[in-house]
């Protein structure tokens, strides 16, 4: 993952935290399923900054790309269940 100048490896077991106001970038050069864990932390923002923020969470979560997300996340759920279910 490059974010801004700076580029970051994840590693197994370790916790990467990133400001994603700055510009990045993220490849998953393997097979394996990639899990990735957002958090929103609060920033101090003006009345039009928190609107503004407000307005297009709303959209992004509405968009396709969260649709597939949820979707691959229920049926990753799934496929969990039946593997671990005796």
């Amino acid at each position: 993952m490059d974010v801004g100048e700076v580029r970051c490896t994840w590693q197994e077991g370790r916790t990467l935290l990133f400001d994603d106001t700055y510009p990045h970038a993220v490849r998953n050069d393997t097979n394996q399923e990639r899990v990735v864990l957002l958090f929103d932390f609060p920033r101090p923002l003006t009345t039009q900054g928190r609107l503004m923020r407000r307005v297009l969470f709303w959209c992004f979560r509405r968009s396709a790309y969260v649709q597939d997300a949820l979707r691959n996340e229920t049926q990753w759920e799934r496929r969990f269940q039946r593997a671990t279910t005796p």
